[in-house]
């Protein structure tokens, strides 16, 4: 063997130890998850409008677009603070949120009584402003109509972006 094919010998070797390298980190990168979309966290608070009757109790479910936006918590907002004792919710499905609460004492949703019932807290992809729907709604608010619009029309129930403190 002469000195000039251990040279190029030396030479394929090192290119085949790059190949080798650059495929095996090829491979490595192939089995990262993909970089998740970025995603912000939203809170949308479910609003009594001039409530046309008395509540002590109440039950509904909320749909909401599982594709844009992910279910994190729900807390009890001013109206159900002094007397719902009884209060929960839960993930029916993705897309779908069950929301329920009843009041045993003295102390329920008054007639004509307005503000804040509930806080509904999602993580969003985007900062946009996602479709609600309230089915099935049950006991004392079983006749009450729904809109997306706070201002929009007279519904008893609405629902909209929290203010900030």
């Amino acid at each position: 063997m002469n000195l000039n094919n251990s040279g190029l010998l030396l030479k394929i070797a090192a290119l085949a130890c790059c190949l080798c390298f650059a495929l095996g980190a090829m491979a490595e990168d192939a089995k990262k998850p993909p970089a998740a979309a970025k995603t912000t966290t939203m809170t949308w608070c479910l609003r009594v409008n001039n409530a046309p009757n008395a509540v002590r109790a109440f039950g509904m479910d909320i749909r909401y677009p599982a594709d844009k936006m992910t279910f994190q918590k729900a807390a009890k907002a001013e109206l159900l603070k002094k007397g719902f004792a009884y209060f929960g919710t839960n993930e029916v499905f993705p897309g779908r949120v069950r929301i329920g609460g009843a009041a045993p004492g003295g102390c329920d949703i008054g007639k004509n009584a307005g503000g804040l019932l509930v806080s509904l807290t999602f993580s969003v992809k985007k900062d946009t402003r996602p479709a609600f729907e309230i089915l099935a709604l049950k006991d004392d608010m079983e006749h009450w109509s729904f809109s997306e619009k706070e201002d929009s029309q007279p519904a008893e129930l609405s629902i909209v972006k929290c203010r900030r403190p």
